[in-house]
């Protein structure tokens, strides 16, 4: 299954440290590419779309939904998306800002600026000396409070689909089960409480998730398991669980993705699958060049450190 069962034990490690350093270099091209890509570019015109939102916020819509993956409000699903919220879904709460806008050099706001004391504005001439016109001052929005409004999942809307990215191994990759029987065998020695979960017992938006020491993964293809299971395995080994919080920023979340699914792309190469499309994953995590080089050292330890309990196994 794996070229390194017929390398000598003694240089065995050192030809892994080779290929690892290879694939990361070979990861930072390809990612290159993806981003170049019509289809990620299809995918990113969808995503913009969407608002960013508030550490605040998010916090909200987790306690609410979990599994949530993409929000929008009831009308921008329709007007933006040509989609449709289901007959008798809940909504999800969050706190939107309230704006005015007010004048910079002396914090009225606009509505009642003309009658108010300001630099810009001369009462005896009742004119704007230094400005053609209240026009011209350019207006600070200022947020002044919040109120509560409705937004709902995309799992609560039916309608047109959204551009996905394909980032899982080809489901007719050979020997993906043996590896997914190995993969749980090796998180297992780790100290990880691990298990595959069918279709019917999975209740998230995502093939996998990893929290503490605990990981699970959503049973389908063999080969895209199996990925998806050394992905997870990645996440915890690297330390990336450890005082697990619900909220981080997004770089930081960014830069752990990047590095498990490195990982996942390095380990599935070196056994044999399929991975290429890996690519799309890690350029939609930002996955430039010196996220690369920054964390190469932690990619490469952890996959050597996965692959020898694998090959073990073998």
């Amino acid at each position: 299954m794996s070229k390194y069962s017929k390398i000598d034990r003694d240089e065995r490690t050192d030809v892994m440290n080779e290929d690892c350093s290879k694939f990361i270099e070979e990861l930072t091209s390809i990612t290159d590419e993806a981003k170049q890509s019509e289809k990620f570019q299809e995918w990113l015109e969808t995503k913009s779309k969407f608002h960013d939102y508030s550490w605040q916020n998010t916090l909200l819509i987790c306690m609410q939904k979990p599994d949530a993956k993409r929000v929008a409000g009831y009308q921008q699903w329709q007007k933006k998306f040509d989609r449709h919220v289901k007959k008798g879904e809940d909504a999800i709460w969050i706190l939107a800002p309230q704006k005015a806008p007010r004048c910079p050099a002396c914090s009225i706001f606009k509505n009642s600026h003309d009658t108010e004391e300001c630099p810009y504005f001369d009462k005896d001439d009742d004119s704007y000396p230094v400005l053609e016109s209240e026009d011209d001052i350019n207006w600070e929005y200022f947020v002044y409070g919040f109120r509560p409004v409705s937004v709902f999942d995309v799992s609560q809307t039916e309608g047109e689909p959204l551009p996905e990215l394909d980032h899982d191994a080809k489901p007719d990759d050979r020997d993906g089960k043996e590896l997914m029987e190995k993969a749980k065998e090796v998180a297992e020695e780790f100290g990880i409480d691990f298990e595959y979960k069918s279709p019917e017992e999975w209740n998230k938006s995502s093939k996998g998730y990893a929290i503490d020491r605990k990981a699970r993964t959503l049973k389908r293809e063999p080969a895209a398991t199996a990925k998806t299971a050394v992905h997870e395995i990645g996440h915890i080994l690297a330390g990336h669980t450890e005082n697990n919080k619900i909220i981080e920023t997004e770089d930081k979340r960014s830069e752990k993705e990047v590095v498990a699914e490195s990982i996942a792309y390095i380990v599935g190469k070196n056994l044999g699958l399929d991975v290429s499309n890996s690519k799309f994953y890690l350029a939609a995590w930002e996955g430039d060049e010196e996220t690369f080089k920054d964390k190469m050292q932690e990619i490469s330890n952890t996959s050597k450190q996965i692959l020898e309990k694998i090959e073990e196994k073998l």
